[in-house]
């Protein structure tokens, strides 16, 4: 991944669906991308669909140890200009006040 004067892009859930689109439109708008999700394969498909210039770290985000890792790896390339915090599951149908931290943590 050439970093050199490029700006970085941290995308969760990025390995299908809405995250592997903003991955693709963060490309084309001349970002680097950092891939995070759970599917290796996924994020290396995203990659190749995106021309590279991304780096896949697969990350359970509800780990926090996969996401220091996830973080480690993405500080090498220098400052996080943007963070698409994408992966999650659907929670339950409560007014957010009723969430318990629990089930807001996973």
């Amino acid at each position: 991944m050439n970093v050199q004067g490029g700006r970085m892009a941290v995308i969760t859930g990025a390995g299908s669906g809405i995250g592997r689109h903003a991955a693709l439109a963060l490309r084309r708008a001349g970002y680097l991308g950092v891939l995070a999700g759970r599917r290796a394969e996924a994020l290396r498909e995203t990659g190749r669909l995106a021309r590279d210039n991304t780096l896949a770290v697969p990350t359970d985000v509800t780990e926090p140890e996969s996401v220091r890792s996830l973080f480690a790896a993405a500080d090498r390339f220098g400052r996080i200009d943007v963070l698409v915090n994408n992966a999650g599951i659907f929670g339950p149908a409560l007014p957010v006040e009723d969430v318990t931290p629990e089930q807001w943590q996973r």
